[in-house]
């Protein structure tokens, strides 16, 4: 095997197996967040957004840097969707097709794709969950591979039971595969096929024309200092090298190169008949212009103009409540976000939608928020608890996002840092409305937050939810045994507070300086409440 389909390969298997090992370990999880952190698409919407650039974005940062001295070695040799575009484009045959008519005007389509994901994220709207490479290909393998391979494992186990049972193999007899579920598995497969659809309009579509993050690494590899193509003078100009280009980097002139789309694919080198080519350091005239495709001034400034544009009008149609906001969901009870989410619209604005949270949570109660929170975070996270509790001794999504969209917290800060809080519906509740006696969700509470009280016009002691002690960990909704609709839910409300040394009545109320244990508690005037990192 070439060294380059070797590389492809064992970043494509490294990478697939770190995201499906994250369900079972947090090592893996962590693993596969430096690996997502090396998608420069995420580090262009968070900046755009936030003017931040989260520590998570080192190795991106890392790569781009060593882009500046290999040019785009990471589209051909490390991206995993990219490994999945060659693929797919052999298995179709499009390696050894030319795209030039159809598509040699459309490379500057990526700068216009990234264009737009930096304006629409300065507006409000984030788009790299639909953009990012890394992030549409851990979807793709965590949400929807990973299942179906649960699912495949789960059948195979219950076909074998009793074959394993007759011959005495007990570890397959008693063999159990929890299925993972998530939802909008369509959508996730769908958004990757796009990607790979491509292929009919030639090899390597999606890098060479829409990708972003491509785009970003087009940038910093216009000149490479070390190590670019090198024509020598025995070539003889029989166009092999132009023909198989999948990139289109190689103009009229075999012996120019547009750096910029180079992929260090080396096609070239390998079908050129009187080994002319070759990528070493120094070398290799630059062409000025790539084949079909305009970088004059006026170009560039229309592009710009352009991108600016479509981006605030895709922010104000696809998330109408303005700048950072998100809409209300459950029936006005809100958008649960993880322990630990940054609060307000900059969790919106910071999440990539990876799924790298849904996969190392071990109750799976992670789910894509879909259009609950509007399209542009429809990946998003949100918290189901239809399927478990949030474990209060558990930090694993809070520990893996690359983005920073959930900030680090400690086993003893996440069992103070309140997810939401519960609300009782009397009208449903058996012990309010049916005047029976019903202790569920107050003996399955891990903080003491409910408690059972003489109520005016109760029959008996009825359920009552101390909203400063409650940390929405959700034991209450998941256990309670009222259908369809629990009688007591979790609302976003004081989603991002801590409720550690609050009490009751006129007991002082104190929130954390920051998540993370940074700055010191801070008492706020008539017993108000900021999100942790905040201050009045």
């Amino acid at each position: 095997m070439r060294p380059k389909r070797l590389a492809q390969a064992a970043s494509l298997a490294i990478f697939s197996a770190l995201v499906v090992c994250a369900s079972e370990s947090l090592v893996c999880g962590v693993a596969a967040r430096w690996f997502l952190g090396m998608d420069p698409a995420g580090v262009v919407q968070v900046a755009s957004a936030e003017r931040d650039i989260p520590a998570g974005y080192v190795p991106a940062l890392c790569v781009l840097a060593l882009t500046l001295l290999a040019g785009r070695f990471f589209c051909s040799m490390v991206c995993p969707l990219g490994a999945l575009v060659d693929v797919t484009d052999s298995v179709f045959g499009a390696q050894g097709r030319v795209a030039r008519p159809k598509t040699a005007g459309m490379r500057g389509g990526k700068y216009l794709v990234l264009g737009i994901l930096a304006a629409s994220a300065a507006f409000g709207l984030a788009l790299a969950a639909f953009l990012s490479p890394l992030s549409i290909m851990a979807r793709l393998v965590g949400l929807v591979l990973h299942p179906l391979g649960m699912d495949a494992a789960g059948a195979f186990v219950r076909a074998a039971r009793p074959l394993a049972e007759d011959l005495g193999m007990t570890r397959i007899a008693y063999a159990a595969v929890t299925p993972r579920d998530y939802g909008l598995e369509a959508l996730s497969a769908g958004v990757a096929g796009i990607a790979l659809a491509g292929v009919v309009l030639g090899p390597r579509f999606w890098c060479r024309c829409l990708c972003p993050a491509g785009a970003v690494f087009a940038l910093f590899s216009v000149r490479p200092l070390l190590v670019r193509r090198r024509v020598n003078e025995g070539c003889t100009s029989c166009m092999r090298c132009v023909e198989r280009c999948p990139m289109l980097a190689i103009g009229p002139d075999p012996r120019k190169t547009d750096h910029a789309e180079c992929i260090a694919c080396m096609r070239c080198a390998r079908v050129c008949p009187v080994s002319a080519v070759g990528f070493l350091p120094g070398g290799g005239r630059t062409q000025g212009r790539g084949a079909g495709f305009s970088r004059s001034r006026r170009f560039v400034l229309l592009g710009v103009l352009f991108a600016a544009a479509s981006g605030a009008v895709l922010a104000r149609f696809l998330n109408p409540v303005g700048l950072g906001g998100s809409r209300v969901a459950r029936a006005g009870f809100g958008v649960l976000r993880p322990p630990g989410s940054v609060p307000g619209g900059g969790f919106e604005l910071r999440c990539v939608g990876c799924g790298l949270c849904m996969t190392v949570c071990p109750t799976n109660i992670l789910r894509p928020s879909g259009a609950l929170a509007g399209a542009g975070a429809a990946f998003s996270p949100t918290v189901d608890f239809s399927s478990g509790p949030c474990d209060t001794s558990c930090t694993s999504c809070t520990q893996v996002c690359p983005t920073g969209a959930i900030r680090p917290l400690s086993p003893a800060e996440k069992k103070t840092v309140k997810v939401g809080t519960a609300r009782i519906d009397t009208t449903t509740c058996i012990a309010w409305a049916s005047a029976k006696a019903c202790l569920v969700c107050d003996e399955v509470c891990p903080v003491g937050a409910v408690e059972l009280r003489r109520e005016p016009h109760a029959a008996l002691a009825v359920p009552v939810v101390r909203e400063d002690l409650c940390i929405g960990c959700g034991y209450c909704e998941h256990h309670c045994p009222v259908r369809p609709e629990r009688a007591i839910v979790v609302t976003a409300d004081g989603a991002g507070l801590r409720v550690e040394g609050l009490g009751l009545g006129g007991a002082e109320k104190k929130v954390d300086g920051g998540i993370g244990g940074q700055g010191g508690d801070e008492a706020l005037p008539g017993g108000k409440l900021l999100p942790p990192g905040f201050s009045d």
